[in-house]
C-alpha cells in the first residue's frame, strides 16, 4: 500500500531513507482494513479505510520527506490526471496527486491494457471486502511502470 510516491534526485536517496529508518523506530504496528475495490487512475483498486493513524502516518512522511525532492515530480502523471485541478495541485506541491487530504490509501490489482475492460476486471471482485491485516513495517521501493512497487529497496519494522 502506498504511502507517498515521488520522485527524488538521486543525491538526497540515503537522506530519505535515514529519515524513514528515523520515523519507523518511533512507530508501532498498527491495523488497516480494505474494503472497497474501485476503478481510478485507469486501474482497479482495492481501497484501505482512512483511520486517523493511517491518515497522520502518511501526512507525517510527505511533510518530512517532500523537501527532500527538490521539486521533482512525473510529468507524466499530469497528463494521467487530466484536468482534475486538486490532483494537479497535489504533484506540484508534493510530488503526489493524491497527498494529503487527497489520499486513497490502496492496492492496485490491475491496469488492463484495454481502459475498456476496468469495470469488467472490477465485475470479478467479491462485492463485500473486508480484509485486516497489519501494517508492520515501511519500505522504501523503486517504482515501476504507473507508480507501482517495481522493487523493495530498504525496509524498515515498525516496533
Amino acid at each position: 500500500m502506498t504511502l507517498y510516491t515521488t520522485n527524488f534526485p538521486a543525491k538526497n536517496e540515503k537522506m530519505v531513507i535515514n529519515k524513514l529508518r528515523e520515523m519507523a523506530s518511533s512507530l508501532e504496528a498498527f491495523p488497516v482494513t480494505f474494503n472497497r475495490a474501485v476503478v481510478d487512475m485507469l486501474g482497479v483498486w482495492i481501497n484501505a479505510e482512512i483511520t486517523s493513524k493511517l491518515q497522520s502516518l502518511h501526512e507525517h512522511i510527505v511533510d518530512t520527506l517532500n523537501l527532500f525532492r527538490d521539486g521533482l515530480y512525473d510529468e507524466g502523471e499530469l497528463v494521467a490526471i487530466g484536468e482534475n485541478k486538486g490532483r494537479q495541485k497535489s504533484l506540484v506541491k508534493y510530488g503526489m496527486w493524491a497527498a494529503k487530504d487527497l489520499y486513497i490509501p490502496h492496492i492496485t490489482l490491475s491496469r488492463p491494457h484495454d481502459s475498456a475492460c476496468l469495470e469488467e476486471a472490477l465485475r470479478v471482485l467479491p462485492s463485500v471486502i473486508h480484509y485486516t491485516t497489519t501494517i508492520k513495517e515501511i519500505a522504501y521501493v523503486e517504482r515501476g511502470i504507473y507508480r507501482t512497487c517495481k522493487q523493495i529497496l530498504q525496509r524498515f519494522s515498525l516496533n
